[in-house]
Formats: structure tokens, sequence, C-alpha cells
């Protein structure tokens, strides 16, 4: 059954011509995710689908309810407070638990994290069991447990799903059709993300061996059909023999043939693909300290023990991302290390050590000021900021719009474009990838990856953990756990053992009994059946993270 049908569908602005001609169809349990760079309209196309913006031309035809997910940026305190009043189906009570929704019940609106904002958004789109789903970057902000549930949840959801993700790992688990926009086109690919790249990357290389052989080839005949008129033209001048008049008459005939015979030919474009562009982050010349921080018995609480008894060096040249789950503590450890924060225990900091910080908020950024200006403070030569700028796709009259007028994503790559600039022997670095296209991701993964400091890095962006990470620290439990080896190696050090997976199968055999109860009770009974299923579930999730 066709749920949706988009038929040659156009959206043009006045400065720009976003895309036209984009057809589409979803029908039952399809599950594709749609993919572009920043600003190729991908979102734009959503709107449309929902009927929140009108498209100039072309038409769409939405055939069934559906559930939607817009990113949490896009929406009021007010409907986060009417989805946490909200009563849920018995059926959900295992997604609640698994997403620890039942903990933000009573948390006010304002203290949710960005990661919280979206567990609550996808729930709040699940809820009713819709036979579509529409999720615009359902991944944004969550730790990599949550992004697995979600994974779960979809892999055994009955119904179509369109989403839009930048998360290469989550695509991979998601979808099977990659609909890419590029160039104002919409171009369908089978299989999943790493299907997609190697299709694409074949699809390019060959476009470009078509495009050389045309190349070759128009301009041999160019070439012979410029030598035979030219011929004539000396035939034409030097005699007015019979002879050699019917000659030159033959020779341009012979070279008008060739000309349409270029004509003729079917013309291949020269296939588009971005420059490739390479970064490099500058390193303090300085000579750094072996350590570069210390901590000794960091701890932290605000109502609750945040974590405690936390110990950790980060030495020169090590690359470390610092996992947990959303609430973990994450950015108030970063926090404490670069001294924005009171806490327990003891921060030992030598002064060889150069830190570049990137939050969150990018409060470090300008917003009154231009991008050019704000690099000003960094680099005395305008030829080196506007290539640094354009690398990072900040081009035209970008560079001369205030940085608060920027896009979130816009402002995040001027701000890594500072610390490109910046001389450090330490990057700590939270969420450096979050609203990047997958091709500035590459470039930051590459940069990163050739490094010659120090990085702490939070991210939930599995694929970029495994590209530049070569060390993982956990937060789990208000403890640390530090895992020497890269992301590969700390899974294989969570894998359950055999034991762990026993006590795992009858808990959830336990579970099962209870959601039976659960369903056959009498009103008045249920929040004590709901309380003790709650509780077990915890237990479940508790003993899957130990093991």
């Amino acid at each position: 059954m066709q749920k949706v049908i988009i038929k040659d569908l156009n959206m043009k602005f006045p400065s720009k011509d976003l895309f036209e001609n984009v057809s589409l169809e979803i029908h039952d349990n399809d599950r594709i995710g749609i993919l572009g760079r920043n600003g190729s309209g991908k979102t734009t196309l959503i709107n449309i689908i929902l009927g929140s913006i009108e498209s100039t031309g072309g038409t769409v035809h939405v055939g069934c309810p559906y559930g939607y997910l817009p990113q949490s940026s896009q929406v009021t305190d007010e409907t986060l407070k009417d989805i946490l009043k909200g009563n849920y189906h018995k059926d959900l009570f295992k997604l609640m638990e698994d997403l620890s929704i039942s903990k933000m019940m009573k948390r006010e609106i304002s203290k949710l994290s960005g990661g919280e904002k979206t567990k609550l958004l996808f729930l709040n789109a699940v809820k009713d069991h819709p036979p579509l789903l529409i999720l615009d970057e359902p991944t944004n902000f969550l730790d990599t447990r949550s992004i697995e549930v979600i994974e779960e949840y979809l892999a055994s959801y009955r119904g179509a799903v369109l989403l839009i993700s930048h998360d290469r790992d989550f695509l991979d688990h998601t979808v099977n059709e990659i609909h890419h926009l590029d160039q104002g086109t919409l171009k369908k690919y089978s299989g999943n993300y790493t299907f997609f790249r190697k299709k694409r990357e074949e699809e390019i290389r060959r476009q470009n061996i078509e495009y050389i052989k045309y190349m070759r080839k128009r301009k041999e005949l160019e070439a012979a059909a410029k030598g035979i008129s030219d011929k004539a033209n000396k035939l034409e001048g030097l005699s007015q023999n019979d002879y050699l008049r019917s000659r030159n008459k033959q020779l341009q005939k012979k070279a008008k043939s060739m000309r349409k015979r270029i004509e003729k030919m079917e013309v291949k474009e020269r296939p588009h693909y971005e420059k490739e562009v390479s970064l490099s982050f500058n390193v303090s010349e300085e000579k750094a300290s072996p350590i570069l921080v210390r901590g000794e018995n960091i701890g932290k609480a605000f109502d609750d023990t945040l974590f405690q008894n936390v110990n950790f060096h980060i030495r020169n040249r090590s690359k470390i991302a610092l996992l947990g789950e959303n609430g973990a503590g994450k950015t108030t450890l970063m926090k404490i290390i670069l001294g924005q924060t009171d806490h327990d225990g003891r921060i030992r900091i030598p002064p060889s050590a150069k830190i570049g910080y990137l939050s969150q908020e990018l409060y470090h950024l300008e917003k009154d000021k231009t991008p050019l200006e704000d690099l000003g403070n960094y680099s005395d030569d305008p030829s080196e900021i506007r290539n640094l700028l354009g690398s990072m796709r900040i081009t035209k009259d970008m560079v001369f719009q205030k940085i608060g007028s920027l896009s979130y994503g816009e402002k995040l790559r001027v701000e890594l474009c500072k610390l490109i600039l910046k001389e450090c022997n330490l990057l700590i670095l939270e969420e450096p990838t979050n609203f990047l296209d997958i091709e500035t991701k590459e470039i930051i993964e590459e940069a990163l990856s050739g490094y010659e400091g120090a990085i702490l890095l939070i991210s939930h962006d599995r694929y970029f953990i495994k590209a530049v990470a070569e060390e993982i620290w956990l937060l789990d439990e208000k403890r640390l756990k530090i895992f020497e080896g890269d992301y590969e190696y700390y899974l294989e050090k969570q894998k359950p053992r055999d034991d762990a997976h026993d006590d795992i199968l009858i808990l959830e055999m336990n579970l099962a009994e209870l959601a039976h109860k659960m369903a056959l009770s009498a009103k008045a009974d249920l929040p004590e059946l709901e309380r003790e299923y709650f509780a077990l579930a915890g237990k479940v999730n508790k003993l899957k993270r130990k093991s």
C-alpha cells in the first residue's frame, strides 16, 4: 500500500532553486533514509510532506496517519510538558524504561538535556503506533545506549519509516533505501549507508571515466575537423584549377560532416563532487608535559551524587572518547577539567598544557561579529581565514553575516575553524559533529586522526568514535571505567558473560509474566504492578550494562 506519493516536486526561492522534479513513493514497511549535504533541502522536503510549507510545483499525497519527530530545537517547553503528562499504553512501558523516561516525569523541563528532549519526542512520535514515522535527526544528543534502543524499536516496528540522519551507523542499522538529495535532484539507492557509499563512489568513478573519454574523443574530432577546414581554405586561396576547386569542396563537406558528428555526440557532463579538502589543527610548538591533565579522587554532586572517586590522566597525544548515558555527568567532568565548576578532589594541569575547548553551547563565539572578524583574532592573514572558512563551506555572503544569524551547524563550523587556528596541545570537544553533514564529518575525522596533540571528546556518533578514538572512558554507576583500547576493544569488553546471560533470561521471563498480569489486572491493582514492572526492568538494564 502506498502511504506517501510525491510527484515532480519543485521548490524555488528568489535566491536559489532548491530542488526540482523530485518524486518519491513510500510503501508499507519501507525504511527510507534521506541523505544530503547541509542546505540541500532535506528538512524542507519533510516540511512539504507535513504540509508545513507549500512547494512551488508538483504534488504530495499522504494517505495515512503519521508520527513525527522534529529536531528538539524546534519544540517548545509547553509541548514537552504535554508529552510528560500523557497517558501511555502498556506496550510502551519497556521503551519508556529502556530510554529512562520514567526518571524524567518529575523533572523541570528547563533541566532536561538535549538527549532527554529527543527521547520524549521519539516517544510522542510512536505513542499511537502510526503506520508511518517521519523522523528528523532522531539520534541528536542521544547517548549510544539510547540510539541502540531506538534501533531495536525500529527493527520490530510494523510500519514505514522516513528519516533524515547524518549518523552513519544508525543509517546502516535502520534503513534499506537511501534517497540522495544532491544538486537539486533526488536519486534512489537500494541498501543501507555502507552500500550507498560504495555505489556512489563507483558511480562517480564511472562518470569521471566516461567524461574523460567523451572530452578526449570530442577534442580529437574538433582538431581533425579544424585541420581539414584549414587545408580546404588553403586550396581555395592557392588555385583556380577545377580539380583543386573540387577537392576544396570535398574537404569542406568532410569538415562539415565531422562538425555534425560532434553535435550529435551524447554530451557527458563533468561529474559533480565536492572538492577534496584537507585540514590540520595547529599544535603548540612549546614542549608539552607527558601528562597534560591528572584527576585525583574527583567527585561531584547536585541533588544526588553524580560521580565520586574518579581518577584519570590524559597523556600527551592520547585520543580519548568519553562515553556514558545522558545525565551520567560527561559534560560536568569536562567542565571540572576546565575549571568551570566546583568539585571534590584535585585537578593538576601543568603550565605547558594549552587547551582548546568546543562546547555544545558554542559560547566562545562573538555573535555580533562576522566569521571574518571573529577569526581575525587568531590569524592576521585574511586569505588564510577565507580559505579555511571556505573549506568548511562558510562562503560568499555568509562570511559577512553576523555569527548570531547563522544556523547551529554553521556556527559550529566557525568554532571549529577557530580551534584549527589556535595552537593547542589538548582539544576538549563536546559533540563536535552534531548537525554536520557526512562529508564535513569525514574532513574533521581525518584532521583529528592526524592531530599531534591530545584529544578528549564526547560524541554519540559511533562511526566518528571508531575513526578517531584510541582509548575509551565510560562514566557508569557514578564511577569512571577506563578501557585502554579503541571502540572495538571496548565493545568486546562489554559483551555479556555466560552466567550473566542466564540471569538476564530469568529476569526477562519474570518481566513477561508481569506484563501478562498487567493486561488482566483490575485498574486499582495497576499502579503497584507498574512500579514492580519498572523496578524489574531497571534491574535487567543494569545487569546488561554490567555484563
